[in-house]
């Protein structure tokens, strides 16, 4: 649900970066923005250009009654959310879709009718709901191993498939009942590094049984709206506000430590960072 869409043999650095401030630009000269898909992601961008640009007349539009419905999330959590984009002078059209799907961002002025007749004039529409994840690796090596819910695996992460029983898929690329979020695809990774560990331990033995992986009954989430204010709900289903959000996501988005992550080296390698001190 990616608010930057990118062609498959544009995912390079340029074409990425291309992509991101073509979209920027457009929303910057918009008058109104259509976002179509009341998730993390489309409520994330709306509250963002709420809130950077307040005059400008921002919808959310979702085929569900209420927002976030996927998600394993509290009435509480719900309620705090709408109120606050409400407050934030969002629009909200739920319960209600488009008659054919978007698969891509309309940049042009357009006016769109919902199923229910209404309709919806904006000149920028960002496509925020669903995804499309690249599984072409197991299709290519078995195409039954593929379905329209992702690559089939067993309980613990593992390849649905007697002969490939070495093989996990975490994430969004797999048809596991997790829900789709960083947070979750974290800890299944966390939780099948344990089950490779056990694996080397025993000698290599990919049979051996595997923990099944669970994400709990409440999923743990955090929603900026803006920099500044902002929901969460923690995995014991406790619920924080505005102070708490802005000081663990809504000024970067967590960017510090994924880049601490992507741009990591193993200590003492020619690539490691000039800037860090080693250890005489």
């Amino acid at each position: 649900a990616s608010p930057i869409k990118v062609a498959k043999d544009q995912f390079f650095r340029e074409g990425v970066e291309t992509a991101i401030a073509t979209t920027a630009a457009c929303i910057q000269a918009a008058n109104s923005v259509l976002v179509v898909g009341g998730g993390p992601v489309g409520i994330e961008v709306a509250a963002e250009i709420a809130v950077k640009h307040p005059s400008k007349h921002v919808t959310i539009l979702d085929a569900n009654k209420e927002l976030v419905a996927n998600a394993r999330v509290s009435d509480a959590f719900r309620t705090q959310v709408t109120d606050k984009l409400t407050a934030l002078g969002v629009n909200l059209v739920l319960g209600e879709r488009l008659p054919q799907r978007l698969t891509s961002h309309g940049l042009t002025k357009t006016t769109l009718e919902t199923d229910k007749g209404t309709q919806i004039e904006s000149d920028v529409q960002l496509v925020c709901a669903g995804m499309t994840p690249n599984v072409d690796l197991v299709r290519d090596l078995d195409a039954s191993l593929v379905t329209d819910r992702g690559i089939r695996v067993t309980p613990g992460c593992q390849l649905a498939d007697s002969r490939f029983e070495h093989v996990f898929v975490i994430g969004d690329a797999s048809d596991h009942p997790t829900p789709k979020r960083y947070k979750a695809g974290l800890l299944q990774a966390m939780h099948v590094a344990k089950q490779l560990v056990a694996q080397v331990a025993n000698g290599g033995d990919a049979t051996l049984e595997v923990v099944p992986f669970d994400a709990g009954s409440l999923e743990g989430m955090l929603l900026p709206l803006g920099p500044r204010q902002g929901v969460g709900q923690l995995g014991d289903g406790g619920i924080v506000g505005d102070d708490v959000m802005a000081q663990i996501k809504g000024g970067d988005y967590f960017a510090k430590g994924f880049q601490a992550i992507w741009c990591a080296h193993a200590s003492g390698t020619d690539n490691e960072p000039a800037t860090k001190e080693k250890t005489p």
